[in-house]
C-alpha cells in the first residue's frame, strides 16, 4: 500500500497534478511519509520526480535515503557529489565522489575523470 501512495505522488509531481500546487518541500515531505524507510527503489523514484520538477534539494534528501539502504548506489552518489559541488561544499562532494570511485569500474571514463578531478582539488 505504501508503494501505491509513493507512485501516486510521483505521478502528481511529474504530471503537474494536485502535488504541483504544493510547494516542493511540502510535497516531498508529505509523500516521503508514505515511503518505507528501507525502500530504496521508492526513494530513488521520488528523487527522480524531484529532479524532473526542478527540486534538486528535495532530490538530494531522497538520494540520501537511498544510500541508507543501498550505500553503493552509483546514481545517488554521483548526484549527491554534483549537488554538493554546485552548492560550494567541496568537502562533502569529495566524500561522495570517493565513495563513487569505490563502486565504479576503475577503467571507465567517469572513474578516470573523477580521479583527475579529486587529484586537482
Amino acid at each position: 500500500m505504501n508503494k501505491i501512495f509513493a507512485l501516486a505522488a510521483l505521478g502528481c509531481v511529474l504530471l503537474g497534478g494536485p502535488a504541483a500546487a504544493i510547494a516542493g518541500d511540502s510535497a516531498t515531505l508529505t509523500f516521503s511519509l508514505y515511503i518505507p524507510e528501507r525502500d530504496a527503489a521508492a526513494w530513488r523514484d521520488l528523487a527522480v520526480a524531484n529532479i524532473a520538477s526542478g527540486h534538486d534539494a528535495n532530490a538530494a534528501m531522497a538520494y540520501r535515503r537511498v544510500l541508507e539502504s543501498d550505500p553503493k548506489d552509483a546514481v545517488a552518489l554521483r548526484f549527491l557529489g554534483d549537488h554538493a559541488l554546485k552548492a560550494g561544499d567541496g568537502a562533502s562532494a569529495r566524500i561522495y565522489y570517493e565513495r563513487l570511485l569505490v563502486v565504479l569500474d576503475p577503467q571507465t571514463d567517469e572513474a578516470v575523470r573523477l580521479r583527475g578531478m579529486l587529484a586537482g582539488q
